[in-house]
């Protein structure tokens, strides 16, 4: 248990690497971690979790499986009699891929699917195969979803069927007709 838990503060440290300190705190869960440095690959199995804290929109990814793959700074060549330390610092995650009951959240808005691709420099995620999305009591139905969560936008797309949407009126809005 405890090698798990070296792995998982570790990984997450590399895996999260930015310039702020703040933005570094990453919080990772997972039944096991396997992380292949060279590889600029990590693999959160069994119930994986991961949440990006202090950040003032909470932001969790769940799946059955998470892969990381990390964007290698040209440092890295240059650099490879550094140290271990200096080396994770230049690494920073470009895309993760969840696999299998996928659970996206962003405030308030919940993003479900089989599989999703999440890109953190544009906040981007697709989402594939028996995708909802729901936003407060609003909900969308398909088989793809594009969210980009920075914008709050998110498109549903359905190709053997029509898209079923549920959408409610927001209470600001049902105070209006009230007036």
């Amino acid at each position: 248990m405890s090698k798990l838990f070296i792995g998982v503060i570790l990984c997450a440290t590399h895996l999260f690497a930015v310039e702020n300190a703040a933005e570094q705190e990453i919080k990772v869960i997972a039944d096991s971690l396997e992380c292949d440095q060279a590889a600029g690959k990590c693999t959160a199995k069994g119930n994986a979790f991961i949440e990006k804290l202090n950040d003032p929109q909470k932001k969790t990814l769940t799946a059955d499986e998470i892969d990381v793959f990390f964007e290698k700074d040209d440092s890295d060549k240059k650099t490879q009699e550094k140290d271990i330390e200096s080396r994770k610092s230049s690494q920073k995650p470009k895309e993760f891929q969840a696999h299998g009951n996928v659970v996206i959240v962003i405030n308030d808005s919940i993003i479900r699917g089989d599989k999703a691709t999440y890109y953190p420099d544009t906040e981007i995620a697709e989402v594939f195969q028996n995708v909802s999305v729901t936003s407060g009591k609003n909900q969308m139905v398909g088989d793809y979803g594009r969210a980009d969560l920075a914008a709050g936008t998110y498109k549903v797309l359905n190709s053997k069927d029509r898209v079923q949407a549920l959408i409610y009126k927001s209470d600001d809005q049902k105070k209006e007709v009230k007036k």
